[in-house]
């Protein structure tokens, strides 16, 4: 095999340097090797005994300290925030320092517009808690808060904020309650089909002031399984609701209250008044009967017993419901005098009312059980009673008695012959008995 020739441009290769590197950094092969540690290349500080740094540190040791001051300073990132929103100041503006007419974001808009260009004011807000309304605003700044909270703002018809704290909040919603309670009444016995627009019109024309709410209270309709049950006291019927009425000042619901009869006239019948609180001296006066009327006819009214009101001298009347197969109707009279003062009231007495024998007694201890069913009179029962309007049942000779009714001029009885035809004309021409076959003759 040819071997070729040494090129003469060939620098010939030296065999000691055979197994050396190529890499552009060497090291003299007479340096002596260090293999240095990677953990002495991140070395930590190093310290004599006599806690004197020593000459062996490196930089790994101003990184550490870094570290160390970039945790504490991550520590407290809101402190200077929370510290500020401890020294916010907070006042506050209630509803009724405002038009009524006005909605809570026009005023709202009222207040932002108010300090537009105070830069201290930084939040607005309308808040309601119980009976209170109220809008917010915070402040930055203590010296802009005295002012605003010392000065009227002109652009809010000079009114005044007032300084945020629950005592103070707490004493509206107090002085708010006790208002309502005084500003409103009950209208009780109003009769349970009666409009009740129509009764606030009338109230109002009364009164003459501003009703601000008003709530109509129905009794619960009965069920047929409480019907069932055996019950031997007077069973009440639903021909009465409650009307609660809350007026814009108490000085109206006084009025009411202070009225030498402790009801309203409306027609035929009296709506009685009584104070909301039902803890009130008040209440329990309008509420507690001094004087029960029994024997009254069943289409009496209270226009009926107005003499007899004014001779007990009655403030208010009520009519007790009635069942279907009441004879007459009871009546309690409510009066200012005490219900247990013996000396002060009337014994039981009874008087003539048209053809009909009313019978009174105080209501302290009136026992409706003991009284008859017809007359009223407390002495017998229904079965020993005197009277004479009744009629004989054929099939056990039973009385029957007749209810007590009022026979008005203004009634109209169908007479015997009109009722015969119209009886005759009814079947010829009742269109529900179209469907049904004719009988055969």
């Amino acid at each position: 095999m040819d071997i070729d020739e040494q090129n003469d441009k060939e620098i010939p290769g030296n065999p000691e340097n055979k197994d050396e590197s190529h890499d552009l950094i060497q090291s003299s092969p007479q340096e002596p090797i260090i293999n240095e540690d990677t953990t002495m290349t991140d070395d930590q500080h190093l310290q004599d005994f006599n806690g004197v740094n020593s000459t062996r540190s490196t930089n790994t040791n101003i990184t550490q300290g870094n570290n160390a001051n970039t945790k504490k300073h991550h520590t407290n990132i809101f402190k200077e925030t929370d510290e500020q929103s401890n020294n916010l100041f907070i006042a506050f503006f209630t509803r009724d320092q405002f038009e009524r007419t006005k909605n809570n974001q026009e005023i709202l808009n009222d207040i932002k517009n108010a300090f537009l260009t105070n830069s201290d004011v930084i939040e607005f807000k309308h808040r309601r808690k119980a009976t209170l309304e109220y809008f917010t605003i915070i402040v930055k700044n203590l010296d802009s808060f005295t002012r605003i909270i010392n000065e009227p703002v002109p652009l809010l018809n000079g009114i005044k904020p007032l300084t945020f704290s629950v005592n103070i909040i707490d004493q509206l919603i107090a002085n708010k309650i006790n208002n309502i309670s005084e500003s409103t009444i009950r209208l009780v016995n109003v009769p349970i089909n009666y409009d009740v627009n129509l009764l606030i019109k009338h109230i109002a024309n009364f009164t003459g002031g501003a009703i601000t709410s008003h709530k109509e209270i129905k009794p619960r309709p009965r069920s047929n399984a409480h019907n069932k049950t055996k019950n031997y006291s007077r069973p009440l019927a639903n021909i009465y609701k409650t009307v609660i009425i809350t007026f814009n000042k108490k000085s109206v619901a006084d009025y009411l209250l202070n009225q030498n009869k402790w009801g309203i006239l409306i027609e035929t019948f009296l709506i009685r008044i009584l104070p909301l609180d039902e803890d009130s001296v008040v209440y329990k006066q309008h509420t507690t009967p001094i004087y029960t009327v029994t024997g009254i006819p069943l289409n009496a009214n209270i226009l009926d017993m107005e003499s007899l009101l004014d001779h007990l001298e009655g403030k208010s009347m009520e009519f007790l419901p009635t069942k279907s197969t009441a004879l007459h109707k009871i009546a309690h009279i409510y009066a200012d005098k005490n219900s247990t003062n013996i000396q002060e009231l009337y014994e039981k007495f009874d008087t003539m009312f048209k053809k009909f024998k009313l019978f009174t007694y105080p209501a302290h201890n009136f026992d409706y059980m003991k009284t008859c069913g017809f007359c009223g009179d407390d002495n017998h029962n229904i079965l020993d009673c005197k009277e004479t309007d009744y009629k004989i049942r054929p099939s056990d000779q039973q009385k029957i008695y007749n209810k007590k009714l009022i026979k008005r001029n203004n009634e109209y009885t169908l007479s015997d012959q009109n009722k015969s035809s119209y009886s005759k004309i009814k079947q010829l021409t009742n269109t529900r008995d179209n469907n049904k076959p004719n009988k055969a003759p």
